[in-house]
């Protein structure tokens, strides 16, 4: 019996002692991914630029004379439709601001008074490659508050690419679905602001069959929260 405890006991200090050898989770260094400096990193992970065009002489925030920019790039990063647009804006006042935006295409920039009648908002339309009808994709941006206090941003009025729906102050929901191109910007009697002429196909499945004009009506609260249909 004697020898039957000596041997527990001495298994009971053997398994002790293998216990001790691993140390407690919490003691484990955590295994993270091996960071590569900036010198380091491969040149499959950067982007080719396709082309690119700068815009000057514009007047983005209703400050100074005329002295903002817009630089719109399509960025390649693999295989052919591996692609996106990327629009930077540059301010006389120094800030620098971007949008990545998931489509690519041939594309028309504009500006013009949409949401106010002190400076002009950028108007990208970007056509959908191979396209059997002319469809195209609308960005409004707005460089939103004027001036440096606080600091102003791009805010998206509409982007057709994230939804084919404006909806407008009286909360009626206006579809944009099948929009071609040739937006442009339009007068309007009565209103300090410009329009937009904005086109998609009809029942006929024809090209530039129906012709909307948005007007922007309310607030800077929201991003979509103010185009009418006239």
């Amino acid at each position: 019996m004697k020898r039957f405890l000596s041997l527990c006991l001495l298994a009971g200090v053997v398994l002790t002692g293998c216990q001790r050898i691993s140390p407690p989770v919490e003691e484990l260094a955590p295994q993270t991914p091996a960071a590569v400096a900036l010198e380091q990193i491969p040149q499959w992970t950067q982007g080719c630029e396709l082309e690119a065009a700068l815009f000057s002489q514009l007047n983005l925030d209703g400050v100074g004379e005329s002295d903002d920019e817009v630089y719109i790039s399509t960025l390649q990063f693999g295989d052919y439709e591996d692609k996106c647009t990327v629009l930077r804006v540059h301010l006389g006042t120094g800030e620098t601001m971007a949008r990545i935006l998931p489509v690519y295409g041939h594309y028309t920039m504009q500006t013009a008074p949409l949401f106010s009648e002190e400076k002009e908002a950028v108007l990208l339309e970007v056509q959908v490659p191979a396209s059997n009808y002319g469809a195209a994709y609308l960005f409004a941006f707005d460089i939103f508050p004027a001036g440096s206090d606080p600091v102003p941003g791009i805010v998206d009025r509409l982007n057709t690419a994230q939804s084919s729906m404006v909806l407008s102050p009286d909360q009626e929901l206006v579809s944009l679905e099948g929009m071609t191109d040739g937006t442009a910007p339009v007068q309007v009697e009565g209103s300090s602001l410009e329009g937009l002429a904005v086109y998609s196909i009809g029942p006929n499945g024809e090209y530039r069959e129906v012709q909307y004009t948005l007007l922007w009506t309310g607030g800077n609260s929201g991003p979509d929260d103010g185009w009418s249909l006239l």
